[in-house]
């Protein structure tokens, strides 16, 4: 996705910026006009299956920067695989399986749920609460912040 793509940056300046003071959680949404989604996400899961929160962020990172060149084809994803070290036997059962099928279609279905229709599609909400805000698309840094600010100002 482009647009998440984009939005990758703002991310990381989000991080570098509120630290531990915020959780980014990641949740999968593969939309059906992206033909390479559901492999992509199957190997970011499968990452995350083979080395935990640091391989998934590591194959998040992976997949937008390639997702132009080399793309996100089988052999991209491949490759992506052996520079984070994983099991190559693992991960091409796990693409050929579709092993993680079953959660990512559960993340997806809860998304939709709450009204995330798109990507990318935020859910800015203090820590505890059920109440949040949603912002979507690539926003720039300023929305973010503000929103962001905001809900830790209501988590104090």
């Amino acid at each position: 996705c482009p647009f998440c793509s984009r939005v990758n940056g703002t991310m990381k300046q989000i991080m570098d910026k509120y630290g531990d003071r915020v959780q980014v959680v990641w949740r999968h949404k593969p939309l059906p006009f992206h033909k390479d989604a559901p492999l992509a996400h199957e190997a970011a899961q499968e990452a995350y299956a083979q080395k935990g929160d640091a391989a998934f962020w590591q194959m998040h990172d992976l997949l937008f920067e390639g997702q132009k060149e080399p793309g996100l084809q089988k052999p991209a994803l491949e490759g992506y695989a052996e520079k984070l070290g994983l099991d190559m036997t693992k991960f091409n059962a796990a693409l050929t399986q579709n092993s993680h099928k079953a959660f990512i279609d559960g993340e997806n279905e809860g998304s939709n749920k709450i009204g995330v229709r798109g990507t990318p599609g935020f859910v800015i909400q203090p820590k505890g609460q059920t109440k949040g805000y949603f912002l979507s698309g690539a926003q720039p840094l300023a929305k973010f912040e503000k929103l962001i600010d905001l809900a830790l100002k209501e988590a104090q």
